[in-house]
Parts: structure tokens; C-alpha cells; sequence
């Protein structure tokens, strides 16, 4: 199954697939996965964790894509920082593993003129040089 690829990706590097392959998927499989899988203490938790990953990469990929579709990135975010997450601070904001989280889940958010113009704003001043 492809998935639609947002222009901004290119800005990081690669295809949405191969950003959270490269990126993300380790994080996943070595903390997520832990807690966050059929039969993991995150499935039986009341309520149940909405978001339960199997260990294979591309379905992982997916699951989480269509998780922050239904709940926003920020929900991943605050959740991975111990905010209403059972299992506490998994990952600390200042931490290279948070960072590509976080790069990754803002291509999944939806496109603001905002953020067209500060996008548009950054690509000039880089190669302005500031």
C-alpha cells in the first residue's frame, strides 16, 4: 500500500517510507513495541492502548499513520514524553530519537498556508545564506 508522500518529505530526504524506516522504526521496535503489541501490557491497560504495533515494519508504519490521522501527532508526542502514557517518559524531548519521531509525524499532519509560507520563508533564507 503507497502512501501519498507530502512535498515537504523531499526537505528531509527521502520517501515517507524510507524516512520511518531509517528514522523511526527503530525507536518503535526497540521501546514501542515493548509495551504496545498484542499480549504487551499496553493491550491489556484500561482502557486498552489505541494504538498497538505488530513488528512488522510496514504495517507498524501504517498503523501509526493512520493513528495520528484519527488523533494528531501531538497525542504521539505527549504520550512518548510520559504526558497520560502508562508507561511514563519513554522518550525525553531533547533526545535524537524524539527529534526524528517528531520530524516524521509533522509530514503526517495536515498542510497550513502557515506553514506553506514558513517553509517557502526557510528554503529562501537558506539559500540566502542566513
Amino acid at each position: 500500500m503507497k502512501t501519498a508522500v507530502p512535498n515537504s518529505v523531499s526537505r528531509y530526504g527521502g520517501s515517507l517510507q524510507s524516512l520511518y524506516e531509517s528514522n523511526v522504526a527503530g525507536t518503535v521496535a526497540s521501546i514501542c513495541t515493548t509495551c504496545h503489541r498484542n499480549g504487551g501490557i499496553a493491550s491489556f491497560a484500561q482502557p486498552p492502548a489505541q494504538l498497538l504495533f505488530t513488528g512488522d515494519t510496514e504495517v507498524d508504519r501504517q498503523r501509526l499513520i493512520f493513528f495520528v490521522a484519527q488523533n494528531g501527532s501531538e497525542r504521539v508526542l505527549s504520550k512518548v514524553q510520559g504526558i497520560n502514557h502508562g508507561g511514563g517518559i519513554v522518550l525525553a524531548p531533547d533526545t535524537a530519537e524524539f527529534t526524528l519521531l517528531a520530524q516524521f509525524l509533522e509530514l503526517l499532519e495536515p498542510v497550513t498556508p502557515q506553514q506553506t509560507f514558513q517553509r517557502l520563508l526557510e528554503a529562501v533564507q537558506s539559500v540566502r545564506g542566513r
